[in-house]
């Protein structure tokens, strides 16, 4: 057991608990599939062999996979070095991943080191193609399929409006821009689906008031949502009369500090209104509010502010 360079993780594992002492005990099983983040992956492996193994080293594991950089696992996990296909295969071959783990897992990897939103869809898609990443995760699908079209949300809250009428032509021509008949009928089957709506003998009813999502997912689904939403924006300036929009816009500098604060603002303003919109008794339209804050200059670095 002292040499562990020909030895896969898992007879690293069976070994380790051989050698160990009788009040070892051996952690939660970590299964690939309840992963969002490859580095979260490789970290939770790695604790749990340092736990298990004998003489466990990264120096050790990283020759078992057939890296020559000895630290290469800490340069992954601190997200300093990138993944290829030939490291990729190495890692899953080490971990002795079946085809169906072998095509997530490379995946999860090219998700978290994709840097375009639109690789990022891309790699989750396929991700969420995993028949047992579906079973693991019903919830993250569901919130994807939420955001996936931006008159999901918008026929949601149209369900609260007083004059609401439950056919999908109907449906279809409130929506600015207007859908398609089809569109709204198929989004009330989904609403319904997703637990968002139910029901009613007058109608519908909204069932969830809050939707919440998982950190990586919300990221890839939310950002599909807003970048819909800020082209809606947009395309509202010829959309509508000025008297039935409200379009402003700041430009300023600012320090670090303010910029924090104005931030705590913004999201003390989105509270306010939270508030407001839950003391309206009579709804009547939807409206979109957009809050942005970004930047329009690059950061400086420490030799020029020097």
């Amino acid at each position: 057991m002292h040499n562990c360079d020909s030895l896969c993780i898992f007879t690293i594992m069976q070994v380790s608990i051989k050698h160990s002492s009788s009040s070892f005990r051996k952690p939660p099983q970590i299964i690939l599939y309840n992963y969002h983040d490859h580095k979260s992956f490789l970290r939770d492996i790695i604790e749990y062999l340092r736990k298990a193994t004998y003489r466990f080293s990264l120096r050790k594991l990283a020759n078992a996979a057939g890296f020559s950089t000895p630290n290469i696992f800490q340069q992954i996990i601190k997200g300093n070095r990138k993944l290829n296909d030939d490291g990729i295969a190495r890692i899953a071959f080490l971990l002795q991943l079946n085809d169906n783990e072998k095509s997530f897992f490379n995946n999860l990897v090219k998700m978290g080191q994709a840097e375009s939103h639109e690789e990022k869809n891309k790699f989750y898609k396929q991700m969420a193609g995993s028949p047992r990443y579906s079973v693991l995760n019903k919830d993250d699908k569901k919130v994807y399929q939420y955001y996936s079209h931006w008159y999901y949300p918008v026929i949601r809250e149209l369900v609260t409006t007083a004059s609401f009428c439950t056919d999908p032509a109907w449906i279809a021509r409130r929506i600015a821009p207007p859908i398609t008949a089809a569109e709204a009928a198929k989004a009330m089957r989904t609403l319904e689906k997703l637990g968002q709506l139910r029901r009613t003998e007058g109608g519908y009813e909204q069932l969830s008031p809050v939707v919440t999502t998982g950190e990586t997912v919300s990221s890839v689904a939310v950002t599909n949502y807003h970048k819909a939403m800020i082209a809606k924006a947009g395309e509202s300036l010829d959309r509508f009369p000025h008297t039935r929009r409200n379009i402003s816009s700041l430009t300023f500098a600012a320090s670090a500090e303010t910029y924090s604060a104005i931030v705590k603002e913004v999201f003390a303003l989105q509270q306010r209104i939270i508030d407001m919109l839950e003391k309206d008794k009579e709804p009547a339209e939807v409206f979109q509010l957009n809050f942005q804050v970004f930047p329009c200059t690059g950061q400086q670095s420490e030799e020029e502010i020097e």
